[in-house]
């Protein structure tokens, strides 16, 4: 009997050290992903599920200054960097860190909270439970953590699922999408995340955060110019999910957060979405979603102050997102402040970003000085444009694969401003004819400009007034400024000098905030212009430009 005292004795104090507790009036926190300590990689997603639900319990509480998202913390994994270094590029004085074994039907987690400054540990735990018992563990683990700083406050013991299967198949979902640092389509193959969500609510009609996931995902497809997809067909299908959404979850604030995407993405209802956003972030101010929407909202409309202010709050949970700094980049190239534009770019390389943000800050906010910041072939052509050469251009697009578009447009132009209107003409109908969407690149490669070279003034000032009233209608101040600059590039290509000239006035008075012109100072579709009438060069050289903001303030470069 003695025997067995001792036994249960010394399983009690290895599962229950003494804690230190923490006295601290600031608390940062980043919660790394769970290593997979079982030797099965088809175990790896619930380490990120493990940090994630924790994370969740504990922002509820409100007692965090700062609790970092597993979107963030993703690149430490299965980083060697010591905790001080991650500590330091996070910014925050705390993190928990765990691992975890699963083994038949247990899964055992050791867990410790490290003091990020000093790299020591404070305290440890370990669990051994019964695999069906994970978000008891999960539970217990924010408990320790709330101890472990003083906070007396019962957390809410919400299970997310009582299927297992389902909330794997929701974890491999939320994997998968984090990995994606950019995902070009979110439809097509089989292994990406919508179908694991969808997968997981087949499970459980009743997990409502694979609902919101689905619906985050579909709505955000809805919204892309360039969508594979039928937008009839998705949006018959997204209505559908929403109704039923509605139906499951009336009372649930994430009701509030889903109907926010459905009015931002879904239906381009700005105003709606925001407030509906803003709404959500009184119940859980870290929500990583609803900052993100809320930034990309102001940055619609111009508010550079306010959308930097809502970005701010998604980087500082996930620095590592090219998503966020790519918003960045243009809010910088919006306002006229390049050189911010540029780190942010740089930003975006670093972190594997799409080439789609570096051709946005490379072709039309015009830094051509800046090679590291784009693929040598790139920026070899993008500079022949700048700098006249456009014999040059097309001998190196008759030498390169190239896409199509890219190929079509270059000629196209380059030939036009050689005057060499035959062989213009004959790559501009070759271009709209093949790409009459214009794949999404409505700013980079405009086919309105090739009806200027077709001689089709009506049908290209109807495609850019077209844009314009649709931005104007929806209140994205961003694309309608986008979409005057190109209408004033048209002017000037069809030598409508004085429109031009009252339009670029006019821009410049209706949006002050606007400081977005390089294009017009850069490229050579505006030579003739500048050079034959002096009206439009004064006007250029007095437009009022808006303050730069200053960016220290913010600690975000």
């Amino acid at each position: 009997w003695s025997l067995a005292v001792i036994i249960i004795a010394l399983l009690v104090f290895e599962n229950f050290t003494p804690q230190e507790k923490i006295i601290d009036e600031d608390i940062s926190l980043a919660i790394l992903p769970f290593r997979n300590n079982s030797g099965n990689d088809a175990s790896n997603h619930y380490g990120m599920g493990m940090a994630s639900e924790v994370r969740s319990k504990l922002s509820y509480s409100q007692k965090f200054d700062f609790i970092s998202a597993m979107q963030a913390t993703i690149a430490y994994a299965n980083t060697t960097a010591s905790p001080m270094e991650i500590g330091q590029e996070l910014k925050v004085g705390y993190l928990l860190t765990g691992m975890y074994q699963v083994a038949g039907k247990r899964i055992k987690v050791d867990v410790e909270m490290v003091d990020a400054q000093t790299g020591n540990g404070i305290w440890n735990r370990s669990f051994n439970e019964l695999f069906t018992d994970i978000f008891d563990v999960q539970s217990k683990i924010a408990s320790e953590v709330m101890e472990g700083f003083s906070f007396d406050q019962k957390l809410e013991n919400e299970v997310p699922t009582e299927n297992l299967e389902a909330y794997g198949q929701y974890l491999l979902g939320i994997d998968i999408a984090n990995k994606s640092l950019i995902t070009p389509s979110l439809f097509t193959p089989a292994t990406l995340p919508v179908n694991h969500f969808k997968s997981a609510i087949q499970l459980d009609s009743g997990f409502i955060d694979a609902w919101v996931e689905l619906l985050d995902l579909e709505t955000i497809e809805l919204f892309r110019p360039d969508s594979e997809f039928d937008k009839d067909s998705l949006l018959i299908e997204v209505d559908a999910h929403m109704a039923e959404f509605n139906t499951r979850f009336p009372d649930s604030w994430k009701n509030t957060l889903v109907k926010g995407f459905y009015a931002y993405h879904g239906i381009s209802d700005y105003e709606k979405g925001l407030e509906l956003f803003k709404e959500v972030l009184k119940h859980d101010p870290e929500n990583l979603k609803a900052n993100r929407s809320a930034g990309a909202i102001y940055k619609r409309r111009l508010h550079h102050e306010e959308a930097i202010q809502y970005l701010l709050k998604v980087l500082r949970q996930n620095p590592n997102s090219p998503n966020i700094w790519i918003e960045l980049e243009i809010i910088f190239g919006n306002m006229g402040d390049y050189e911010s534009a540029k780190i942010a770019a740089q930003k975006v390389k670093e972190l594997g970003g799409s080439n789609i943000g570096l051709l946005f800050l490379n072709y039309l906010l015009g830094i051509i000085s800046s090679p590291e910041l784009i693929d040598h072939d790139s920026h070899q052509m993008l500079n022949k444009y700048i700098q006249r050469d456009f014999s040059g251009l097309i001998s190196m697009l008759d030498e390169m694969e190239t896409p199509k578009y890219s190929e079509y447009y270059g000629k196209a132009m380059s030939y036009f401003l050689l005057e060499k209107l035959d062989s213009a003409r004959h790559y501009a109908q070759m271009l709209t004819v093949q790409f009459k969407k214009g794949p999404g690149y409505f700013f980079i490669f405009p086919i309105e400009t090739m009806y200027v070279i077709l001689e089709n003034k009506q049908k290209s000032k109807e495609l850019v007034q077209a844009h314009i009233e649709k931005y104007k209608q929806i209140g994205d101040y961003s694309l309608l400024c986008e979409s005057y600059i190109i209408q004033i590039r048209l002017l000037s290509l069809f030598r409508d000098y004085q429109e031009a000239t009252d339009k670029l006035l006019e821009l410049n008075e209706k949006y002050p905030q606007w400081g977005h012109y390089s294009t017009i100072y850069n490229l050579p579709d505006y030579d003739k212009i500048k050079k034959e009438y002096p009206p439009f060069l004064e006007a250029l050289n007095n437009l009022k430009l808006p303050m730069k903001l200053n960016l220290d303030e913010y600690e975000l470069l």
